[in-house]
């Protein structure tokens, strides 16, 4: 193994904090970042033009329904040697904006972004039996949403039903039973309940589900509902709960509207979507761009202030983000979503509605978009600091390990 050459005891400590100072610049936090797209928690399943808080099967862009796949964290398309330093590290992750990325072959985690993350767990002191309580969306939003509630029990392999659950929902300081063990469902729940069971790779059988309708509670203010299950396995009780954030429609903050337009603006495809502000203030909006055959290519953000009215909000693709993917146009907007950040409350974004209206871009050709890394003043300042660090006599640096 190589070994990294000795230096003083300071020095060595500089390590963590250039790699965090490359991370902060790089990926800026706050403003429910975590929420719409980069960790993900929300901004879920959709159909091929775009959605929100309504999870429900993707379908490619000629309507046939696509199945769900295993949903993981998003992935860089650059990723930096092992053993780089803090600058090279920093370099090779900055080839695109924070703000505008490729979506790596199989990444789901910016298609999938209401999907939540519940797993089995083992129900002590009954040997290998494990219980999943668990919904079919991290979030919802507007009058029409509905959250499909799972309770299954495992065993060996297989699944059973629990012999009892009842689930109590607390929401703006009242509680009541929504869940006890149901022997029928619709159909659209049924299969939604047996995709998530199916995502955990476990066989299906009989469920306790429940749908949840959260319009008939009478709430006004985006509220985080909390669903506390007692589920009886056994002769043994199982405690578990979980936090679904929910916007009503009486507290929308705003609504996609009007016609989508695209244009070609440095190398950079630009959609322009209406947006219709009731509460103005700090919004994000997010959106990623399809192939004809419906594979996510990049996604991307807006990030600023809105005052109330009808306006115009300009989503930019990254020229090199979609060039590197190499796949021209024409492109198909899906999982366009947005937010109103509300600071120092909970939930500190309240959920606009998703724009499902199709939309289809002119024919773009690779050689039309740009292949220019990402450049700002921002990045410049970072690269200098970095490269001013590494500079100081006894800087850290990290070897690369010898095979």
């Amino acid at each position: 193994m190589g070994r990294e050459a000795r230096r003083p005891r300071w020095a060595r400590r500089l390590v963590p904090l250039a790699v965090m100072l490359a991370a902060c610049w790089l990926f800026p936090r706050g403003d429910g970042d975590t929420r719409l797209g980069l960790a993900h928690q929300e901004f879920g399943t959709t159909r091929a033009p775009a959605h929100i808080g309504t999870g429900t099967a993707r379908a490619t862009h000629d309507g046939k329904p696509s199945s769900d796949s295993t949903v993981t964290l998003p992935r860089s398309a650059a990723r930096p040697a092992r053993g780089a330093t803090p600058l090279e590290t920093y370099l090779a992750s900055s080839v695109y904006p924070p703000t505008s990325r490729p979506i790596a072959r199989g990444d789901r985690s910016l298609v999938d972004f209401d999907a939540r993350h519940e797993r089995p767990q083992r129900v002590p002191g009954l040997g290998e039996r494990e219980v999943l309580f668990t919904a079919d969306r991290a979030w919802l939003v507007d009058e029409e949403a509905r959250l499909v509630v799972v309770v299954a029990s495992f065993i060996d392999g297989g699944s059973e039903a629990p012999r009892h659950a009842t689930v109590s929902l607390s929401a703006g300081g009242t509680s009541e039973i929504v869940l006890t063990r149901l022997s029928s469902m619709d159909a659209a729940s049924a299969a939604r309940a047996t995709r998530l069971i199916h995502r955990g790779g476990r066989e299906v059988g009989d469920l306790l589900v429940a749908v949840l309708e959260p319009a008939k509670l009478g709430l006004v203010e985006p509220t985080t509902l909390r669903l506390d299950a007692e589920i009886l396995v056994g002769d043994t009780t199982v405690k578990r709960h979980l936090l679904v954030p929910y916007t009503p429609a009486t507290a929308v903050p705003a609504r996609f509207v009007g016609a989508t337009t695209d244009s070609l603006v440095d190398g950079a495809v630009v959609l322009e979507v209406g947006v219709d502000v009731r509460e103005p203030g700090r919004y994000l909006i997010d959106a990623n761009l399809h192939a004809a055959d419906g594979e996510p290519l990049a996604w991307t953000r807006f990030k600023g202030d809105l005052a109330r009215g009808t306006t115009r909000v300009a989503l930019r693709f990254f020229g090199k983000a979609l060039r590197d993917r190499g796949v021209a146009g024409p492109y198909f907007l899906g999982e366009l979503r947005g937010a109103l950040y509300r600071e120092g409350v909970e939930p500190n974004l309240a959920s606009m509605p998703p724009s499902l209206e199709p939309y289809r871009t002119r024919e773009y050709a690779l050689d039309e978009l740009s292949d220019a890394p990402w450049d700002s003043a921002k990045k410049q300042a970072t690269i200098a600091k970095l490269t001013a660090l590494e500079a100081m006599p006894g800087a850290p640096f990290v070897e690369a390990a010898s095979p």
